[in-house]
């Protein structure tokens, strides 16, 4: 009867903790929602085949519900997770016709059922994704199809006479819509009253604007080149100036065009279309700007100290202008197609504006791709650069296919392919350039706060400052490859909007299977990774210079303290970042104990030395700077590593002991607890010898002695009466055992020399040889 009460007690309770646990974590239903994107994206499939819908805004919807899908399913996931913790409290199901509780009985069928019902609305938002998924694969399918159908649309050859004849009359009709506006536009203001003082703006702000853009600009890049003509430059400055080059032409550019659009409009010259022709045309001003100062940082024509790419002077000049030539030359064409499609009557313009594009195109990659244009500089020490930072130039070898390409496209009549083909040449150039350049930037300023910072602190030829380097070196380049990226897939013709939901897609995470992959979670699982590395090394050194500095522990502790906090950050490392990822541990438990067999039977013997080595740092029978002597040598123990220890014999040779030998074997340590020690010199006197007189000087000669302790006294052993000598022994005590060479070769020159200046001899063996003869 106690019994059965007390189960009824407990079951009450169990039920009560489930009821309170459940509706504390109880979620909102989910199920509307999974339903209502079900039903959006079946729409808007439906609508895409029909052609009803824009193609932007079904993008835009199609991402937000799939966003929606996935925040929902990890919501029911979480909702389903707390359902089989509480399944778990609950315990299996009775057998053997065991009885349980009505309550708990009901609990766990409702507990299953809504699990099961949690499991289809996972399974629904999964299907939510990938039909999303699908539909969004195809639109960017679609639209990469209707591109290169556009730019392999074949046209009007360069040589029809009819192309040349639409142009002339698109040109027209140009002029005279241009002509049009102006007049408008003058009658209008004369009519206000306002024309004068409208005139007087424009006549100031355009007065303003070349004023920045010649005159202050020539004065900004004077005092630049005098501050740098002064200086001597390293390969960081050369950098440094050609940021300066641009920036002292994008300033002005910058602040004039925005002064005359501002006052174009605010008189009213600016159409609505006007307006986006003018601030395409200050984009164009402002490219061709940056384009100048890159090339003269690049090149720098008059001042070769702070030329980056060692062409002669005459190469650097004609490299120069050709570069700002090519992007003027894309540019305006750009510019002039803008203009023919705000006309109606403008677009007969197109096809000439292309085919002079191409012409001057060719001609610029034709005088690119000679030989001639890229002269090295003469040689002397302070021109020198690597021959990697002129790999580029190899580049040239590519332009004479590109002419004929070009070429035969504007003579076949693809227009559109000719145009493709010379304005990605030049954008894929300058492209490679701005990528070299900004990679050359951030390690040029690497090394050079390698020299400035951490050569103060580490030594020249420390490794830290190598792997440093390497590290942060791959670092920047994995960065610069996944920037360089969205922009090698606009050159390659894959519309800006896919572009951008990819580039979000990778950073926000795509999902594969149950897991979802994040390049930003990969990013920061890196950094994560590194930071606690170098948060690592930092404690250490901390602690060394710092802690241990003031303390009387010896080297051995601090290396051992050293190696576990270094093995600690290590593991804390690898976990935060796995953390950051959002890998499943319990997934790499499975992994492990899936391998534990193989590591028992194949890896035995190594982890037999890593333990091994956690139990010398832990319990340090041996230390570094212990004098050991093991089967494997004798020697000074320098390194103790996770796997094994290196010993330094007396020869400088080093000896790699596994770290399981010095556990499972004899290993004599003369240091272990006491650096102190007893030394024995033994020494021979003929018979016949005062050996009062023999003890006194050998105890005079460790008396003598600064490194023989005088506590406990030294101590002179009469051994035995040998054969040839009466043999003894010196013995002493010092407070350096690893200084017992040294001490001992001290005293048996003592010892020879105070023998020979008071007469005692030290004996050699000696035979009686008997020669038996027959006769």
């Amino acid at each position: 009867m106690k019994m059965n009460c007390f189960s009824a007690l407990r079951s009450v309770i169990l039920l009560a903790l489930i009821l309170f646990a459940s509706s504390a974590f109880a979620q909102t239903d989910e199920r509307p929602g999974v339903e209502g994107r079900k039903a959006a994206i079946a729409d808007i499939s439906a609508g895409l085949d029909s052609g009803s819908l824009d193609l932007v805004n079904a993008r835009d919807q199609l991402r937000l519900l799939r966003s929606e899908a996935r925040l929902a399913g990890e919501r029911l996931g979480q909702s389903r997770q707390l359902l089989q913790q509480q399944l778990a409290t609950l315990g299996p199901a009775p057998e053997n016709g065991e009885v349980e509780a009505f309550e708990i009985a009901e609990r766990r069928t409702a507990f299953l059922t809504e699990s099961a019902d949690l499991g289809a609305l996972i399974a629904q938002t999964r299907l939510n994704v990938d039909e999303a998924n699908r539909i969004l694969a195809g639109l960017s399918e679609r639209q990469r199809t209707a591109f290169y159908d556009e730019v392999m649309r074949p046209g009007k050859s360069a040589l029809r006479p009819s192309l040349w004849s639409e142009a002339r009359q698109s040109a027209g009709a140009i002029a005279t819509s241009a002509s049009t506006h102006i007049s408008a536009w003058r009658t209008a203001r004369k009519t206000t009253g306002t024309f004068s003082r409208d005139l007087l703006k424009l006549t100031g702000v355009f007065a303003f604007a070349v004023l920045l853009f010649w005159p202050l600009r020539r004065w900004i890049n004077g005092s630049l080149s005098r501050t740098l003509t002064k200086r001597k430059p390293g390969e960081f400055d050369r950098y440094i100036a050609l940021a300066a080059r641009i920036m002292t032409r994008l300033i002005p550019g910058i602040i004039g065009g925005f002064a005359l659009i501002t006052i174009l409009d605010s008189v009213g010259f600016l159409t609505p279309g006007g307006k986006t022709l003018a601030f395409t045309i200050w984009k164009v001003v402002l490219l061709v700007l940056a384009a100048d100062g890159m090339a003269l940082g690049l090149f720098a024509p008059r001042e070769p100290e702070w030329r980056i790419v060692p062409l002669s002077d005459g190469s650097a000049r004609r490299a120069r202008w050709l570069s700002v030539v090519a992007v003027l030359i894309v540019v305006l064409g750009h510019v002039f197609s803008s203009i023919a499609f705000l006309e109606p009557e403008g677009r007969g313009l197109i096809g000439s504006v292309i085919v002079a594009k191409g012409l001057l195109i060719i001609g610029v990659i034709w005088a690119s791709s000679r030989r001639s244009t890229w002269q090295p500089m003469p040689d002397h020490e302070e021109a020198i650069r690597p021959a990697a930072e002129r790999r580029w130039v190899h580049l040239r070898g590519l332009g004479f296919p590109t002419i004929l390409i070009i070429l035969a496209t504007l003579l076949l009549g693809y227009l559109n392919l000719a145009a493709f083909v010379s304005d990605r040449a030049v954008w894929l150039v300058g492209l490679i350039l701005w990528i070299w350049i900004g990679r050359k930037t951030i390690m040029s300023g690497l090394r050079a706060f390698d020299v400035s910072f951490m050569e103060k602190r580490l030594e020249p030829d420390a490794p830290g400052r190598k792997a440093m380097l390497f590290w942060a070196g791959l670092f920047v380049d994995a960065c610069i490859l996944i920037a360089a990226f969205p922009m090698a897939a606009l050159l390659l013709g894959v519309d800006a909007y896919s572009v951008r939901a990819g580039f979000v897609d990778a950073f926000t995470g795509i999902t594969i299977g149950n897991f979802t992959l994040s390049l930003a979670d990969i990013l920061a699982a890196i950094v994560t990774f590194f930071v606690i590395l170098l948060v690592t090394r930092f404690l250490q050194r901390a602690l060394d210079a710092r802690l241990f500095a003031g303390t009387r522990a010896d080297e051995g502790f601090r290396n051992s303290f050293r190696t576990l906090l270094g093995y600690a950050g290590l593991i804390v490392a690898i976990f935060a970042a796995i953390g950051v990822v959002g890998l499943d541990l319990s997934n790499l438990a499975i992994i492990a104990g899936a391998l534990s067999v193989g590591i028992g039977f194949g890896l035995q013997s190594i982890v037999n030395n890593f333990v091994s080595g956690l139990i010398l740092l832990f319990e340090r029978p041996v230390k570094v700077g212990d004098w050991v002597v093991t089967t494997s040598g004798e020697g000074f123990i320098k390194k103790i590593s996770v796997r094994s220890t290196e010993i330094e014999t007396f020869d400088k040779a080093s000896v790699i002991v596994p770290n399981s030998e010095l556990i499972s074997n004899s290993v004599k340590n003369w240091t272990h607890k006491d650096r102190g020690g007893r030394v024995i010199v033994p020494v021979g006197v003929a018979y016949g010898s005062d050996m009062k007189k023999v003890r006194e000087i050998l105890e005079q000669i460790a008396r003598d002695h600064d490194q023989i302790l005088k506590s406990p006294e030294p101590f002179v052993y009469f051994k035995e009466f040998g054969e040839s000598s009466l043999d003894i022994e010196l013995r002493f005590f010092i407070r350096n055992i690893p200084d017992t060479p040294k001490i001992r070769n001290d005293v048996r020159f003592a010892i020879l020399e105070a023998f020979r200046e008071h007469r005692i001899e030290i004996p050699y063996p000696q035979r009686d040889v008997h020669i038996k003869t027959q006769g």
